[in-house]
């Protein structure tokens, strides 16, 4: 149908003005949303849409994808005003000005945070027998439950990158030879504990966008940054998957190119899941927000809450008595299965103002704070948080942020602003 065409269109439209909008700096958390919105709501969905292809190999009829069209289109609106709204109020942005205020790490305090990451890498070097460089490894080895899983796979992790990124900007500060040598040390120990075939890609992502943004954080370009981006989602994302199961480097020969299939599969399957959530809720009803109790309550265990929500998109797949169920499900769809269509207007104020609220703290706050250390990684992990599920998402960016927040901490005593 030519509407779905042209609502495809028009929302690519509006997310690549606000990616090239010149009022706000080069990165943003929002302008990372729409980067998001424009691969994976806009471009590869209409290439599916157009060879009639679908990951997981189900049907979307033109009804159901006028809808689903329909509704990305209104979650963008909203997001879009919402955010515009609360950034003039609030923020005010200040064009490309870079708003951290300099500062130098004594010795004591980067010796402090090598020490922490040196024990993190022990730690995972102990629990997996050796130095992991592909997730067939022994990635798993350690994440046995949920709860280990989150504490030591997200906050430790994160923990090692969070110190690299400080080691990072003091080395910008400050460039001697001797926080060279400490640049060194703590990227190394990075590569060592996070190497990016041996963690999921949405972290590899964060952390390894994080530090680039780190390094060059102010840029009069605004378009090569995104076309960059455009190609490591578009090309190098998908290649990347062909190196998820695999134990060796002699395996890497073994891997084969990607090809235009890669946009049929699972990796790109959030118009997908999008449409089987309007399916669901057709066939059974909205949840009434019981799924967003399950993503706020993430951490009480199932032995004491037995019926506790799943993940949106399991809990979907499941419904369709698949065996395989870690799927997907999009911001969009979280919000329709749990309240219908008021559940994408209450969805996307929300995610607005959370983002709003990101961008504005971190560029209009001066000095080191835990927004100025948690928003380099959040840029990579809202791709995440944008396509779902809410459960997992909710839970590892609070492992993030509790680990941004320990830094904060430990490191505040231990700094000279310049």
């Amino acid at each position: 149908m030519d509407i779905i065409i042209v609502l495809f269109i028009l929302t690519g439209i509006i997310v690549f003005k606000e990616i090239l909008s010149k009022n706000s700096p080069v990165y943003t958390v929002h302008k990372f949303v729409c980067l998001y919105a424009l691969i994976f709501w806009v471009i590869v969905p209409l290439f599916q849409y157009i060879n009639n292809r679908y990951p997981w190999g189900i049907d979307i009829t033109d009804e159901n994808a006028l809808i689903a069209n329909t509704f990305i289109l209104m979650f963008i609106l909203i997001y879009n005003f919402i955010y515009k709204f609360l950034s003039k109020k609030k923020c005010k942005e200040n064009g490309d000005n870079f708003p951290i205020v300099k500062f130098i790490i004594y010795t004591h305090g980067i010796l402090i945070l090598l020490f922490f990451q040196i024990l993190i890498f022990v730690f995972f070097y102990i629990h997996a027998g050796g130095i992991v460089f592909f997730r067939g490894e022994g990635f798993g080895v350690i994440a046995a439950t949920q709860p280990m899983h989150l504490i030591i796979d997200r906050v430790f992790r994160s923990f090692s990158i969070f110190s690299a990124i400080l080691i990072l900007i003091n080395f910008k500060n400050n460039k001697t030879s001797t926080n060279l040598f400490y640049l060194f040390v703590s990227l190394f120990l990075v590569l060592l504990t996070n190497f990016p075939f041996a963690i999921p890609r949405y972290m590899a992502g964060a952390f390894y966008i994080g530090l680039i943004f780190s390094i060059k954080p102010y840029l009069k370009n605004r378009i090569l940054p995104y076309l960059g981006l455009l190609f490591l989602f578009l090309i190098i994302y998908p290649i990347a998957s062909h190196f998820r199961l695999l134990s060796t480097f002699t395996d890497i020969f073994t891997v084969g190119m990607m090809n235009t299939d890669s946009f049929f599969s699972g990796d790109f399957d959030n118009y997908s899941t999008l449409n089987m959530a309007i399916i669901h809720v057709e066939n059974y009803g909205i949840t009434y927000g019981r799924q967003l109790l399950g993503v706020l309550f993430f951490f009480i265990p199932r032995s004491l809450w037995p019926n506790k929500p799943i993940g949106s998109g399991h809990f979907v797949a499941a419904a369709k008595d698949w065996d395989f169920t870690n799927i997907s499900m999009p911001i969009i769809g979280e919000g329709y299965i749990n309240f219908g269509i008021a559940g994408i207007f209450i969805f996307a104020v929300i995610f607005a103002c959370f983002v709003a609220k990101l961008d504005c703290k971190f560029y209009k706050l001066g000095k080191l704070n835990f927004y100025k250390i948690f928003y380099p990684v959040v840029l990579g992990m809202i791709f995440f948080i944008a396509r779902g599920d809410l459960m997992s998402s909710f839970a590892f960016s609070t492992g993030f942020a509790v680990s941004a927040f320990l830094i904060k901490i430990i490191i505040k005593k231990h700094i000279k602003y310049i």
